[in-house]
């Protein structure tokens, strides 16, 4: 402790608070090319690797972490949380800052249940931290606007909602729950688009958003149920009824298109660093 004679000569130095997650604290702007000091809460980024590192002593049980190359170029290692973990190389995660303290260098966490890392399963405490959903989550509540305005003609959207309707009263006892388990069902997590880097043209999977999600599976739906026999069905209200009911228990038409598109976005997942 410092002396009043030392203090009135000197004075207190306030000490400058340190900022440890400096990859949190810049971007990078494409156009001009150059950094931009910004601060994010969280940063997006590209796996590059997944592997286990030995914490400081008395700890001795192995953790999971990552390196995470983000969207502003850096590359940082972040850890793991929760108990097992479906993360494999050229993922898209989400960062956020927080150390582990008996891990050396490990500033960042990853955020569970965001993009390609998936949440605990039975988890039953602090849920929101690890990702876990009660129930297993479900479809947004769609409107009967969408779809109608999907099926619509020639201005025809009476005749439109009439079908939408007469499908949903043959779907049984919960219609909205199974309509909404099939757009669960069908609605796609990746797709690729296609991107020029360098002269070459690269097919690169990019994570869908929860609005186009529900958009691509009531497209998907309606054009599997017009592909539908007439032979079998009579009206299209019978088609569109059964396209419903297959969804739900994860088959048909719609369903192999998302299983189609899910494919090729796992066969260009090598390209995801170019996305950014």
């Amino acid at each position: 402790m410092p002396t009043l004679n030392q203090l009135a000569k000197r004075g207190r130095k306030r000490k400058p608070r340190k900022v440890r997650v400096t990859a949190l604290r810049r971007s990078y702007n494409a156009k001009d090319r150059k950094y931009v000091e910004t601060t994010a809460p969280q940063k997006r980024g590209v796996v590059t690797l997944v592997k286990t590192m030995t914490p400081r002593k008395p700890n001795s049980a192995l953790r999971k972490v990552a390196r995470v190359r983000l969207s502003n170029r850096a590359e940082v290692t972040a850890y793991i949380q929760g108990e097992g973990h479906n993360l494999a190389e050229h993922g898209i995660v989400l960062i956020r800052g927080g150390r582990v303290k008996d891990l050396a260098g490990v500033k960042y966490h990853i955020v569970r249940g965001k993009y390609d890392l998936a949440g605990v399963e039975g988890r039953k405490t602090s849920r929101s931290k690890y990702g876990a959903k009660v129930g297993g989550g479900g479809a947004a509540r769609v409107v009967t606007g969408t779809p109608t305005n999907r099926m619509m003609k020639d201005g025809k959207k009476t005749t439109a909602e009439n079908l939408f309707y007469a499908a949903m009263e043959k779907l049984g006892e919960n219609p909205l729950t199974t309509f909404e388990k099939a757009l669960q069902n069908v609605g796609p997590k990746q797709e690729i688009k296609a991107r020029r880097v360098g002269g070459a043209s690269y097919q690169i999977p990019m994570e869908v958003r929860g609005d186009r999600r529900v958009s691509l599976s009531i497209r998907w739906l309606i054009e599997a149920a017009r592909k539908r026999s007439n032979s079998e069905f009579r009206t299209f209200a019978d088609k569109l009824a059964a396209e419903f009911k297959d969804a739900s228990n994860n088959a048909g038409e719609a369903v192999k298109k998302r299983d189609t598109v899910q494919r090729m976005a796992d066969a260009n997942k090598a390209f995801s660093h170019f996305r950014f």
